[in-house]
């Protein structure tokens, strides 16, 4: 039945992982028997306006760019200093696109180009691809950090580890932003900042109006009742709206 909601601070733009995926965190289901669970839990996102009211969306996407690609196009995943290319069709998240490379983000709109005009949706198989709005792209579940020629002077190897790849990333946005713009005119770049890509960029990018962007707290929301966590991440999500100059998405 409806009820009373108030929160502080309020966000207009968020999505809680929780009830997005299931009743529960760290594994433990609420409520524990799910023979309790109302029948269409899994509207609850739908119900309580959680993203699902939204035609923005965005999570760790392409997840069959190996498939895809792997075997004709190798370049487009990250060779480390020993020679390993990290590349793995049967693990998604062994996978290591190579986001310095730009000829992964003309790729990467190829592919978007051939879903629009076709159908085809090898790369995502329904999976947080593009629609008539929006074009996600996000990196695999991992912290890998991508050290070559093309990132030298962009790492930030001695500051904290949710900033070490910020602004190899942030390039990357702008590649595909910039060519979405010029080739698929219309359509948005919906971006986020995760893992060693949460904190803000430190170099001065400007992001085009195409571009909308969705944080990921992580692990922070359950203390955000200690003041200096929350002035923590309070500071972080202004940084990014600073950045962005749009209203941004929270994660978690």
């Amino acid at each position: 039945p409806p009820f009373h909601y108030a929160d502080q601070p309020y966000f207009d733009k968020r999505g809680n992982w929780n009830f997005f995926v299931e009743f529960g965190r760290q594994s433990e289901n609420w409520p524990w028997d799910k023979t309790a669970w109302p029948p269409d839990w899994k509207r609850f996102p739908e119900y309580w306006r959680i993203g699902a009211s939204s035609r923005f969306a965005i999570m760790h996407t392409p997840i069959r760019w190996a498939s895809v690609h792997g075997d004709a196009r190798p370049e487009l995943f990250y060779a480390d200093r020993f020679g390993q290319r990290h590349l793995s069709q049967r693990d998604y998240n062994l996978n290591v696109i190579d986001i310095s490379n730009p000829e992964a983000a003309k790729q990467y709109v190829a592919d978007c180009r051939r879903f629009y005009e076709t159908g085809w949706d090898e790369p995502w198989k329904g999976w947080h691809g593009p629609n008539d709005e929006y074009i996600p792209f996000g990196r695999e579940d991992n912290y890998a950090v991508i050290e070559n020629e093309r990132t030298q002077g962009m790492l930030h190897l001695d500051g904290p580890k949710y900033g070490v790849m910020s602004d190899v990333m942030a390039q990357f946005y702008l590649w595909l932003a910039e060519a979405v713009k010029r080739e698929l005119p219309g359509k948005k770049v919906a971006g986020w900042s995760y893992a060693n890509y949460r904190l803000p960029p430190q170099k001065a990018w400007t992001y085009p109006d195409n571009y909308e962007h969705m944080h990921c707290h992580g692990e922070s929301l359950p203390v955000l009742v200690d003041k200096k966590v929350m002035d923590y991440e309070l500071q972080i999500l202004k940084e990014w709206r600073a950045r962005v100059k749009k209203p941004i998405w929270v994660y978690w």
